[in-house]
């Protein structure tokens, strides 16, 4: 068997957008609730009169973290037992074409639900604004998008653009980090919240460390630009390692893992 054919491929996303339907909806009107609640709230409070979306925008934002946080734990979710994992496996596709799949649904096409969810949660708190006599139209989306716009602006600045650089491959990095603890051990969930809460720690003091120290201060515009993209080119190498790491363990998996591990 070849290791990636498209056609079988395609019947493998198939296999798992219809095995993931039911979760996928479930996941898409849970967070289109709890954005409706974050949007909705300050429509109440307001009792008929302005409406500040910025607040209810910024949670939104927030709670779309932590769910991508959760999405990226659960690559294996659907191999909790024995029975799952022995039909899962007996599937015709390579280890790779089950990898990618999974990789897919996980990482790309569920997170492209939450602003579809947003849209929803605006257009219903718009709704809720109208009966109760409130001038919010779509405030949130508009507020959103305004926030989009100062960033994509923001990168027609070479400095801007390399400092974004290494913040989204930092956030590729630790993603991918997520996602092969979860992978890796038995209470991967677990394990990933707790490497999770370290990393960000430790992200943390280096930030304040960096900056207590005066070190950024010190570079030239053209040294701070070269030590940017060196660090977002040498985490982008961490983060293609973490996701060769993973599907590493994901061609491994048995029927029955181990005490620890699911090797």
């Amino acid at each position: 068997m070849k290791a990636f054919q498209l056609k079988r491929f395609g019947h493998m996303m198939a296999w798992t957008l219809r095995g993931e339907r039911k979760n996928w909806l479930t996941v898409v009107v849970t967070v289109c609730a709890s954005y409706f609640l974050f949007l909705g709230y300050p429509i109440w409070k307001s009792h008929g009169g302005e409406v500040d979306a910025e607040r209810g925008v910024i949670m939104c934002l927030g709670v779309t973290c932590g769910i991508y946080v959760v999405l990226l734990t659960q690559l294996i979710a659907n191999l909790k037992t024995k029975e799952k994992r022995v039909a899962y496996l007996s599937l015709p596709a390579s280890p790779l074409e089950k990898y990618l799949s999974r990789l897919l649904y996980v990482g790309l096409l569920v997170p492209l639900t939450l602003p579809v969810a947003f849209v929803a949660a605006d257009l219903l708190a718009t709704l809720f604004a109208w009966t109760v006599g409130s001038p919010y139209a779509l405030d949130g989306i508009a507020y959103a998008w305004s926030l989009a716009a100062k960033f994509f602006a923001g990168l027609d600045n070479d400095q801007v653009r390399v400092v974004a650089y290494g913040g989204v491959t930092l956030a590729m990095a630790v993603a991918t980090l997520l996602m092969l603890c979860s992978t890796l051990f038995r209470r991967g969930p677990q394990v990933a919240a707790v490497v999770f809460v370290v990393t960000v720690f430790a992200l943390g003091k280096a930030i304040l460390w960096l900056g207590d120290s005066g070190f950024i201060f010190r570079l030239s515009e053209t040294e701070a630009k070269w030590a940017f993209g060196l660090a977002g080119t040498a985490l982008l190498l961490v983060t293609l390692g973490e996701l060769w790491l993973s599907y590493r363990v994901f061609r491994r998996l048995q029927v029955v893992p181990g005490r620890f591990t699911n090797l």
